[in-house]
């Protein structure tokens, strides 16, 4: 091998070796804004989540003063005791959305929380 074709295969080496480097310096930066959009993203559904919880946690408590007044209420009569079943199933139905959207927001804190790490 004659000394040109040498520093040609040095220099070929040296550019390929760059290469790689920055590439994977440029994998490991894009690989970080994803994870800055992911967990950007799990924020605001900790958020939505817990802003359905709250908007459901309200309609519990609209129901239990309807479900009050239909109890202390004798002017209803018959209606009555199914529009005290009705709030019932809501209030039961309610109570389950909040905890459900609650437990979907403690899982997305928690990714945010594993991404952050």
């Amino acid at each position: 091998m004659n000394k040109h074709t040498l520093i040609t295969v040095i220099v070929t080496l040296g550019l390929l070796i760059f290469c790689v480097q920055a590439n994977s310096q440029s994998m490991n930066e894009e690989q970080d804004v994803q994870d800055a959009i992911a967990s950007s993203d799990h924020v605001a559904l900790v958020k939505y989540y817990e802003d359905q919880a709250k908007e459901m946690e309200a309609k519990v408590q609209e129901h239990k003063k309807l479900l009050a007044k239909y109890k202390n209420s004798s002017r209803y009569g018959k209606p009555a005791e199914l529009l005290k079943v009705h709030c019932r199933r809501l209030i039961n139905n309610y109570e389950q959305a909040v905890a459900e959207s609650m437990s979907m927001a403690d899982i997305h804190r928690q990714m945010v929380q594993e991404s952050n790490n």
